[in-house]
């Protein structure tokens, strides 16, 4: 499920940021040989006659933190070619600096290239080198980090919990408010709290949002909702984490239980699809499933690295994936638990106990890195949609809003789940599992 950029930072020593440099210059396709002493910056080596054919710019990671420094690593090709001066620069000193020895420094967060001109009697020839700059200077609040992450079994350890007892906005939920779309073409404005609540309902104290069709005040004939997130209070690095919900299954009606990368935030720079996203449940229309999905960025999670969506997922319906059972028949009205199960090494998704979807993550290379980092949490109703929902056009192959908007009239104003005009979504619990060692930060 396609998010709008939200932006968040990471609590000092707890992120590590994974990057991907798309350069060409890093491929080690062109390195004759691997010279991991840098040579003198001037002075040359005449006495070396070997002619200059190249240089490549490396280094033991693509990032830093503000106020780290990283040692980049020069290789002549070849390694006894002869130069006469070596000079680095930063595309933004006010990112990172480079000495005249190749250490990189951190100055504020964001991204940056430093270059490399090498002299010689043969020529001049250069390189380059993208890296991402965290930023760890801002409270973050807690972060809950599993320590055993290896396997599932692991996950036995209660660690956090909301049983909605009331929205806490001072340590664990914000509002985001607003409308636009969010990317997805959605139609409702989201507002501050008018749209949730917490009550008694099925003899369960639960959060209730719900999506509407305003008939006066502020935003008459429009639609409102809910959409609320943890960003900046509580975040998480693996461990099971499980939602007891049930919501309204209506034409264009579209509710999700998801998380983000917690390093897409306005001062790391990491934007969508790069952070990274788990959806852990979606939900629309009518339909008898949900889908579990994971978006990333195909080129790596570096803050430089091009765009590149890349998503894989699965309906809980599906039968044709190997040693996976299908949920059939799943009526969401009703109270369900879904969940996913994050280890180091992938990501499950299921519905009351029974997984229907996997996928490994942690590979630098395909940019699933991103997937061990910390995630925060969002809920949200949204109300109609052109990425999951499928597309309702006209004959002439553009979107079709005057049909979408009747199609959601016909059933956003009748008796929902609690008997009132609106779609509900009712969640009973938030819960999260991690191992005995896992910590808390803050």
């Amino acid at each position: 499920m396609k998010k709008t950029l939200l932006f968040t930072i990471i609590l000092a020593g707890v992120l590590f940021f994974s990057c991907d440099n798309s350069s060409s210059n890093n491929s080690s396709d062109n390195q004759d040989n691997n010279n991991t002493e840098n040579p003198g910056t001037s002075g040359g080596n005449e006495e070396q006659k070997a002619p200059l054919k190249g240089v490549v710019l490396t280094a033991d990671s693509y990032d830093l933190y503000v106020g780290e420094t990283l040692q980049l690593k020069l290789t002549l090709q070849p390694k006894n070619a002869q130069y006469n001066t070596i000079k680095y620069t930063s595309t933004n000193k006010n990112v990172a600096t480079v000495d005249e020895n190749g250490l990189v420094k951190g100055k504020k967060a964001g991204s940056v290239t430093i270059k490399v001109t090498v002299t010689s009697e043969n020529g001049t020839k250069t390189d380059s080198y993208d890296i991402g700059i965290g930023n760890v200077e801002k409270f973050l609040g807690k972060i809950y980090e599993a320590k055993d992450a290896s396997k599932a079994d692991n996950f036995t350890k209660l660690v956090w919990t909301d049983d909605f007892t009331n929205v806490d906005t001072t340590n664990t939920w914000e509002y985001e408010v607003g409308g636009g779309g969010f990317g997805n073409g959605e139609l409702e404005y989201y507002t501050e709290g008018d749209n949730a609540v917490c009550e008694t309902y099925d003899g369960k104290t639960c959060l209730h949002i719900t999506a509407r069709k305003e008939t006066s005040g502020e935003h008459a004939g429009e639609y409102t909702s809910t959409r609320m997130i943890t960003r900046d209070k509580v975040s998480f690095k693996y461990g099971k984490i499980e939602a007891k919900m049930k919501f309204s299954a209506k034409e264009r009606s579209w509710p999700a239980f998801w998380m983000l990368g917690a390093v897409n935030n306005e001062s790391t720079n990491v934007s969508w699809p790069k952070c990274g996203e788990i959806d852990i449940m979606e939900h629309g229309n009518d339909f008898d499933y949900v889908n579990g999905t994971l978006h990333w960025n195909g080129t790596g999670c570096n803050p430089s690295a091009k765009y590149k969506h890349a998503e894989y997922g699965n309906s809980s319906k599906q039968s044709d994936i190997a040693g996976f059972t299908p949920v059939a028949n799943l009526d969401v009205t009703e109270w369900h638990r879904y969940g996913c199960i994050w280890t180091e090494t992938k990501i499950q998704v299921y519905v009351d106990d029974i997984v229907y979807y996997e996928m490994g993550i942690g590979n630098e290379g395909n940019g699933t890195n991103c997937f061990n980092k910390p995630f925060f949490l969002l809920l949200n109703f949204a109300v109609g949609g052109t990425n999951f929902l499928p597309k309702i056009l006209d004959d002439k192959g553009n979107r079709d809003l005057a049909t979408e908007k009747s199609l959601i009239d016909a059933t956003i104003t009748d008796n929902s789940l609690d008997g009132n005009p609106g779609w509900d979504m009712y969640v009973d619990y938030i819960k999260v599992w991690q191992d005995e060692n896992a910590t808390v930060t803050q």
